[in-house]
């Protein structure tokens, strides 16, 4: 199952930065079902899944009775083949299941586009603009604000980077206290540092400098330490890959 050109973005309908429907487009979707039969669309209508709405009504809600518990949930393009008709389904089960989402018996194939996190408690997704196979948060979500830590730290990614998703994409600011730059070393498995920043300086105090990179999604966490607690880092996610089939 595969989705080419995705478009989706979360609605815009409410003003505040967070929101409970993803408006989902694409180019094309390849759906298929549990016998891999499948089934293509070309130049799809926008669909709106509310993911407040569950499958006791029909269309582009969730794909279970109650509401979601926090945690990742995925969006899928569904199809009808009875009536022809094409729908959304938001869903627990992770696109790794060859079953896909749950669906009710009139829905026969399925296409994964991407996950997100939802907490339960506040009932919020934060705001996101897909293309392609990369989630963008439309505002930079921040899991560090000036670490100093000189020894291996864990930060977990768990509320911001799905466990589907391929990839993190991370801004990272590494900012001189009282001295000129360090180096800061990333990793995504603990006493195995995979990459290191070495910054070119020297700085004045406060002093910074900023960095887009890109790292596995290894188990939704991350770890870091500094060369010496004279530098600060602030890391924020700027998004994420999930393996829709599209790139």
């Amino acid at each position: 199952a595969t989705v080419r050109g995705n478009k989706s973005q979360s609605n815009t309908s409410t003003a505040n930065s967070v929101c409970t429907k993803m408006d989902m487009l694409a180019d094309a979707l390849v759906l298929r079902d549990a016998c891999n039969d499948v089934v293509v669309v070309t130049q799809p209508n926008s669909i709106t899944n509310d993911v407040t709405v569950d499958n006791t009504n029909q269309n582009n809600g969730r794909d279970q009775f109650g509401s979601f518990s926090s945690g990742d949930i995925h969006f899928y393009w569904v199809y009808e083949a009875p009536s022809g008709r094409l729908k959304t389904r938001s869903s627990a089960v992770a696109p790794c299941d060859r079953s896909g989402p749950t669906l009710p018996t009139c829905e026969t194939h399925w296409a994964y586009s991407h996950s997100m996190y939802w907490n339960n408690p506040c009932s919020l997704m934060h705001r996101v603009t897909v293309r392609n196979g990369v989630v963008h948060y439309d505002c930079a979500r921040r899991i560090l604000t000036a670490g100093t830590a000189t020894c291996e730290t864990k930060i977990s990614l768990v509320t911001l980077v799905p466990l589907a998703a391929s990839q993190a994409r991370l801004l990272v600011r590494m900012a001189a206290v009282t001295s000129p730059l360090g180096e800061l070393y990333l990793g995504y498995r603990l006493n195995c540092i995979a990459r290191t920043i070495v910054n070119v300086g020297p700085f004045t105090a406060r002093g910074s400098t900023d960095l887009e990179i890109a790292v596995p999604n290894i188990n939704q966490e991350l770890f870091y330490r500094v060369s010496d607690a004279n530098q600060e880092v602030t890391i924020d996610v700027i998004g994420y890959d999930c393996p829709s089939g599209d790139s």
